[in-house]
């Protein structure tokens, strides 16, 4: 699969301010004197940052629109400011959360990134218009919770889900994966993830989450490039091959259209509105949604615990309207206390532009939809037709609002659309009678019609297509309208028309094979609209349409059995040909109707045939099926004859040609043809030796898929044979396989010459694919693999895609060797960690061993088991506490996915680490009680690096007979008595101090949690202490409070030992110290200290 591609760019992005007439500009202006500051992380990860005060200038108040009540608007306001006003991970960095998570739920990238751009335009914030969290759109509402569900399957608290850009990025591959359910192993298209996709949506119909997720499919097939509010620019690559657009037919079939406004469908709420209206329309409120998406917007206003609506809402990639309110009857949408009639006096428009994604103010498809919208009404209801009030308004030019609501709405550009939209007069010049001719095979009325149109308006106009279409029993059909000029073109594109100027369409008319009355409609589309000119009806009578099914005369094929069904039947006819005078073409149907024509036929051997197909682009498919699965190369639109070939394996097959309709819109001649169909046999290939091929005569082989791998001479690697994959092709697969007993080592060499990055050799143990599968022109190379312990099946797969045939499409294997490797034995656990005080157990995939070649202390040390992907090993032990920890530690493996990793009673500890990590040494506090102590080393499911092992060292466990006494020591106080809690207990510290040796130091503690110590003195008297600290500087903290108030001076970063002193006065008083880390982000030792505590009366 092709990944999605990331370029930096310095662009400015968004404007709000409180004066409408001057919006956008000085915002603007605000945002490109201020800088955007660069955070750099240990770990390389990158964050920007903008000052607070230039976020609340770029969220203003929006919050506080489309409520009743304005409190929870001016927390939902508080909120969006406090997450754009933190430290956001770079576009660099989403994209690299985006692949971790993709590898780690074993789910596409593409789809990850597809959704966060929709959704959130790559910002983590929250919360949306339908309670949508994060840069993922994780929903919590009264009706969806796919934020809750994440959480619980990463076994995470929510908030963090809420706070954390990357485990909200988790949290949807988990989802994903989680409801891809058992098959996910078998998908190898972006559609096969379509339903768990649908899920991720979080809307509350089953029609608005498909009409969601097709809209992610829409934008992944198209691209998309986008900017952030931090000025940097991302580009998703397109994928033109998928094929979303069947999914939808009947959600919108069922679609009713708006008898408020013919333009706009609808989806009305049987709630949050009011019946009626007390006051006369004046006004119509333009609204921006703020943060969610169209379709967002519209599951929350049909969700009766919202108490919030609008009339309409536009979507900004096309300009679609949805009616949620009728307009005789009064929407939530501007309401404010003392103004009653905000909402009874106003029709409420909300369009689909957002905080995150300011720029979707400027597609032009709704600017004109909602002048348009804006037009009609003011027409209707005589409101004024000026940018005021009453009249056209922003929700933040009601009365009594306080809201930056529309955003950055460009005013100017929008008033040009309503002041100059072109109207538009139309008349018949002429039609002739129709006529039908007897003699005619093809039956042809003669029918011509003209008519023209003006434009009327002060504004230069480009009208995209000029069409006429034709109605049979409400249902819309094309069957072959022809330019006169041209003969072969049925449209009129990019028609531009000045002020005042007139364009005359003429159009002939072909054959119709279905008689009756019929409707003739001119159309024009402007701004992806289109608009009703004018219509006709005509009669045509019953007549032979002089066809026959003698399909082996019209594919010039001999003695196949052809069928035909569907809505309608194919048939021979001799108007349309690529060779010999004669074809086969579709049945004439209508929307959501299939015809197909098939046979049957012998393989092996080679398929060619010619098709054309004169149809609505993208949306009407002509397509060709091998045993009821669909081949690479659809055609739609207008595409004249061409070829395609395809391989057929041995066996019967079904052969099956289809041209389906979907739910609406007719183009072209809405017609399939096809034509000389040419079958090539060719002799089975046997299977042969194949352990004589792969040089394995010890293991037992067995092979089969749509075609069966076999012996040849022709390519090796060694001793003069080797394996092949069977002919197969589009969407097949062919596949060799034995059976292992492990542990063991197994090498082979392959090689592939097929469609790069799309037809695949692949290797898999137990049903898992493994790392470095190949496509292309790949030589022989050597691959090897670890077989862990037990039984296990090792299969090898050529796979190709749905189109495309290269090279010489097929894979080859040689000479195979597996080597049993029996496990090293555990040995002395207790020697190799240098504590045989305790006892040692070990387990998982595999046991840790005693070993002699890596070690930190006393020539020896424990080391993890060979394990494979999705695989663990463990070591544990149990302690009696109070005590401390300490041990060495060391790992060599994929950085940032496989782990070493340490925990107490079965929670992990902070620290884990991976990559190429030599020694170094660990300290836990251990609390009284027992305590069960592991270390395990684990790998996610895919890549070897390094030596794939971790190493344990000198584990030393020190006993305490009480944490007061260590405490005491360690603080150079014993006057004084002391406590400590929080996540974890302070614990002494003999390699970091200011005096005496030790000092006390903070308890391992991870993101959003705290370590603390504290006494009680009696003053008056005077207190100084030293402290240090080593962490994130400006978030992570070592503080000092005084009866429960935090005093001045905490300290963050790298601040090495410093002398603090405070008066305390009379009575009684606890003093507590406490180190605090916020929600993300480790650096330095990520601990505080406390050192030579002094209270003097």
């Amino acid at each position: 699969m092709r990944l999605f591609t990331i370029y930096l760019s310095i662009l400015l992005m968004f404007a709000t301010i409180n004066t409408s007439n001057i919006y956008g500009e000085n915002i603007r202006t605000i945002l490109e004197r201020q800088p955007v500051h660069r955070i750099q992380h240990e770990n390389g990860e990158l964050f920007l940052q903008r000052d607070r005060q230039d976020i609340e200038a770029l969220v203003g108040q929006v919050g506080r629109r489309m409520t009743r009540s304005t409190q929870n608007a001016d927390e939902e306001t508080a909120i969006w400011i406090e997450y754009l006003s933190r430290p956001h991970p770079a576009v660099a960095t989403i994209r690299q959360y985006l692949m971790e998570a993709a590898s780690e739920f074993g789910v596409p990238v593409e789809i990850l990134a597809v959704v966060a751009q929709v959704e959130s335009n790559w910002t983590h914030s929250g919360p949306t218009i339908d309670k949508g969290w994060g840069i993922m759109h994780l929903v919590q509402n009264n009706y969806a919770d796919t934020l809750g569900e994440a959480a619980s399957l990463l076994n995470l608290d929510q908030q963090i889900l809420k706070d954390d850009p990357r485990q909200n990025i988790r949290g949807a591959a988990a989802l994903l994966e989680h409801h891809a359910g058992p098959d996910r192993n078998t998908f190898t298209r972006f559609e096969d993830w379509f339903n768990a996709v649908k899920y991720l949506t979080g809307l509350l119909t089953d029609e608005l989450q498909e009409v969601q997720a097709e809209r992610y499919y829409h934008v992944l097939q198209q691209g998309m490039q986008s900017k952030t509010i931090w000025n940097e620019e991302f580009t998703l690559d397109p994928f033109p091959e998928i094929g979303i657009h069947s999914r939808n037919n009947e959600t919108r079939s069922r679609t009713q259209r708006s008898t408020d406004f013919p333009q706009a469908q609808t989806q009305l709420t049987n709630c949050n509105y009011t019946e009626g209206r007390n006051h006369s329309i004046d006004t119509i409120t333009l609204h921006w949604i703020g943060r969610g998406t169209y379709a967002g917007a519209i599951s929350w206003f049909q969700n009766c615990d919202a108490e919030a609506s609008a009339h309409f809402v536009i979507r900004s990639s096309d300009g679609e309207i949805t009616q949620i309110v009728r307009v005789s009857n009064t929407a939530w949408h501007a309401g404010a206390w003392g103004y009653p009639y905000n909402n009874s006096r106003s029709i409420g428009v909300e369009h689909e532009a957002t905080i995150d994604n300011p720029e979707l103010w400027d597609n032009e498809a709704m600017l004109h939809a909602s002048a348009s919208l804006a037009q009609y009404f003011t027409n209707q209801y005589n409101i004024p037709k000026e940018h005021n009030f009453p009249g056209i308004t922003g929700h933040n030019e009601m009365p009594g609002t306080a809201t930056s609501c529309p955003g950055n709405l460009p005013w100017d550009q929008w008033m040009q659309y309503f002041n100059g939209l072109p109207i538009i007069f139309d008349f018949w010049r002429t039609v002739d009678p129709i006529h039908a001719d007897s003699q005619s095979s093809t039956q042809q009325p003669n029918f011509d019609a003209q008519y023209k149109i003006k434009n009327e308006s002060s504004l230069r106009m480009t009208i995209q297509r000029l069409a006429l279409s034709v109605h049979y029993n409400n249902n819309q059909h094309y069957f072959d309208l022809w330019r006169r000029d041209t003969g072969n073109a049925r449209y009129y594109d990019n028609v531009v028309l000045n002020p005042n100027e007139t364009f005359q369409f003429d159009i002939s008319y072909g054959y119709f094979r279905t008689p009756g009355t019929f409707k003739l409609i001119a159309k024009a589309k402007i701004s992806n609209e289109w608009i009703e000119l004018s219509s006709q009806t005509f009669t045509v009578l019953p007549e032979e349409a002089g066809n026959d099914d003698n399909f082996n005369d019209a594919l010039e094929t001999s003695n196949m059995d052809w069928s035909t069904g569907g809505s309608d039947d194919w048939f021979r006819q001799t108007s349309v040909s690529y060779n010999d005078g004669d074809a086969a073409q579709s049945g004439q149907i209508t929307h959501r109707q299939e015809t197909w024509l098939q046979t049957s036929l012998r393989g092996p051997g080679t398929l060619s045939f010619y098709w054309k197909v004169s149809s609505e682009e993208d949306f009407d498919f002509f397509r060709f099926y091998i045993d009821g699965n669909e081949q690479g190369g659809r055609i739609s639109g207008s595409v004249n004859w061409q070829q395609k070939q395809f391989n057929i394996s041995s066996g019967v097959h079904t052969l099956k040609w289809a041209y389906t309709k979907d739910g609406s819109v007719d183009g072209g001649s809405d017609t399939a043809w096809l034509d000389k169909i040419v079958f090539t046999e060719r002799p089975e290939q046997t299977v042969g030796n194949l352990s004589d091929a792969v040089d394995n005569t010890d293991l037992q082989w067995s092979t089969d898929g749509s075609g069966k791998w076999f012996e040849q001479s022709t390519i090796n690697y060694y001793d003069g044979d080797a394996a092949q994959s069977g002919e197969i092709s589009h969407n097949q697969t062919s596949w060799i396989q034995t059976n292992l007993t492990g542990p063991g080592t197994l090498s082979f060499y392959w090689k592939v010459s097929s469609e790069a990055t799309f037809d695949y050799l692949r290797f898999y143990i137990d049903g898992n694919e493994q790392n470095g599968s190949i496509s292309g022109d790949i030589n022989w190379q050597q691959k090897q693999f670890r077989i862990s312990d037990g039984n296990h099946i090792v299969k090898w797969v050529y796979t190709k895609d749905g189109s495309v045939d290269n090279g010489s499409d097929c894979a080859w294997l040689d000479k195979i060797i597996f080597v049993n490797n029996p496990p090293p034995s555990v040995g002395n656990l207790g020697n190799a960690l240098d504590n045989t005080d305790v006892n040692w157990s070990t387990g998982g995939t595999g046991d840790w061993f005693e070993q002699e070649s890596v070690y930190y202390y006393n020539n020896d040390a424990a080391q993890s088991a060979d394990i494979d992907h999705n695989q663990s090993t463990w070591i544990q032990t149990n302690v009696t506490g109070p005590g401390a920890i300490s041990f060495y530690w060391k790992v060599s493996s994929e950085s940032g996915f496989d782990f070493l990793k340490f925990y107490i009673d079965g929670v992990e500890q902070n620290g884990r680490i991976s990559g190429n990590t030599n020694w170094q040494q660990k300290q836990f506090q251990i609390s009284p009680g027992n305590h069960s102590l592991k270390w395990a080393y684990t790998k996610d499911h895919s890549v070897d690096n390094g030596s794939d092992s971790a190493w344990l060292d000198k584990v030393v466990f020190t006993p305490q007979e009480n944490n007061g006494d260590s405490i005491e020591e360690a603080l150079d106080n014993n006057n004084l008595s002391w406590s400590t809690g929080g996540n974890e207990n302070f614990i002494m510290d003999t390699d970091v101090y200011y005096y005496g040796r030790d000092s006390i130091k903070s308890g391992s503690i991870t993101h959003d949690q705290s370590s603390w110590i504290q006494t009680t003195v009696t003053g008056p008297g005077t207190l100084s202490f030293y402290w240090k600290v080593s962490s994130e500087s400006n978030y992570d903290y070592m503080r000092f409070y005084y009866d429960g108030h935090e005093q001045e001076g905490s300290i963050s970063g790298e601040v090495s030992w410093q002398e603090k002193r405070w008066n305390i006065p009379e009575g009684t008083h606890t003093l507590k110290w406490s180190y605090t880390k916020d929600r993300s982000v480790n650096n330095g030792d990520d601990a505080g200290w406390v050192d030579k505590v002094i209270f003097s009366r």
